[in-house]
């Protein structure tokens, strides 16, 4: 029981990186705000590297 709470627990982390790596890189690409465009960068960084530590 314990492992299947473990491994739904890291699966919805891992999905919940994905898709706001995914929204930030979105908001990234849209922005023409020099300072908001490297908050999402670094967000979206932050998302992808979250994303690689969990594999």
């Amino acid at each position: 029981m314990y492992s299947l709470l473990t491994g739904t627990w890291k699966r919805a982390q891992y999905v919940y990186h994905q898709v706001m790596h995914a929204y930030h890189c979105t908001l990234y690409k849209d922005c023409l705000d020099m300072q908001m465009k490297e908050h999402f960068y670094r967000m979206a960084r932050h998302h992808e590297l979250k994303i690689k530590s969990s594999d």
